[in-house]
């Protein structure tokens, strides 16, 4: 099967490791074109194929011109878009050449309407299906295959973990002030718009000693980070997964979080608070943090490992297309 993903975006984030880790369980069984901006090119798996996009406007004519150039050429049975503004520009396509058109929608939107062009839908969590009145194939995120470990992890923990783009969405300001009633350090992973304010919050409440601030780090390096941390704490508003629970339970650490994504479907009620305001929030820090032991957590890491593995997510996925290319 010849397949084309469609991916635009000025920096390499959750959508854009998504769609590399895709294509390059794909490209095993299929030829796999991946159009992606040329800024975010070096982050990609080397072995594939990958064709360099500038990142236009949705009503610049090069745009479509360029397009429908490389879908001539290509020919693929499927072009899967990725996002609200690829999907925009494949839809525009529609009206010069015929093709199978899969899209994605990697979070809540409160315009869908885009989406609705495609012959077939694909959600990334289960919040996304209410939607689209169930017209839509939730296939929920995986983890990287690296975080894949069942070996025992270091019993030497000293600091919980939380990782993200830091950006209000992600509530790391909430976070930061829960912490004011622990005890154990707290060290934060990620880059992004909010960094000095959530700098000048842990200074002003005299907190450097208990949290820290790190720059994004590679992939090799986030897992040993993983690995040494008593557990992952998930604070945001919004999230379509999240992934980063989902990497943290596949290496073996427990995950505390608010009420996003498909977390009620992972996590004991008791690990969940009941809303993500700052109340809510503390009093799941301050009440389950100390009885985190007492849970079972090795059922919730093998189900995650099996269940939530990159080739059984790829496998759905390849089911969507298979459905679409049967009927043609």
């Amino acid at each position: 099967m010849k397949i084309i993903h469609y991916v635009l975006s000025n920096r390499y984030a959750g959508i854009e490791q998504h769609v590399n880790e895709l294509a390059t369980e794909q490209s095993k069984f299929n030829d796999v074109v991946v159009i992606a901006n040329s800024n975010i090119k070096k982050y990609f798996n080397k072995n594939l194929q990958l064709i360099n996009s500038s990142n236009y406007g949705r009503r610049n004519f090069f745009s479509l011109f360029f397009l429908l150039k490389i879908i001539k050429k290509e020919r693929p049975d499927i072009i899967h878009s990725h996002g609200s503004k690829t999907t925009h520009l494949i839809n525009r396509l529609r009206y010069f050449i015929k093709f199978k058109h899969v899209a994605t929608i990697h979070g809540v939107k409160s315009n869908i309407k885009v989406y609705l062009k495609a012959d077939a839908i694909i959600g990334v969590s289960k919040a996304i299906q209410t939607l689209f009145n169930n017209k839509v194939n939730i296939i929920e995120n995986w983890y990287n295959p690296l975080f894949n470990n069942q070996t025992p992890t270091n019993k030497n923990k000293n600091y919980y973990l939380a990782i993200g783009r830091l950006e209000k969405i992600k509530n790391f300001d909430l976070l930061i002030k829960c912490w004011k009633s622990q005890q154990d350090k707290l060290l934060i992973i990620g880059s992004g718009p909010e960094k000095n304010n959530l700098q000048k919050l842990i200074s002003d409440m005299k907190m450097e000693k208990l949290i820290t601030i790190i720059d994004e780090v590679d992939i090799q390096d986030l897992k040993k980070y993983y690995e040494n941390a008593k557990a992952l704490i998930v604070s945001s508003r919004k999230e379509g997964g999240p992934r980063v629970a989902l990497e943290a339970l596949a290496v073996g650490i427990p995950v505390l979080s608010t009420p996003v994504g498909h977390m009620a479907d992972l996590l004991p009620r008791e690990l969940i608070s009941k809303s993500q305001s700052y109340d809510d929030l503390k009093m799941l820090l301050d009440n389950s943090i100390k009885i985190l032991e007492q849970f079972k957590f090795e059922s919730i890491y093998e189900y995650i490992r099996k269940e939530y593995s990159l080739k059984n997510k790829c496998q759905e996925i390849q089911k969507v297309y298979q459905s679409l290319t049967n009927d043609s």
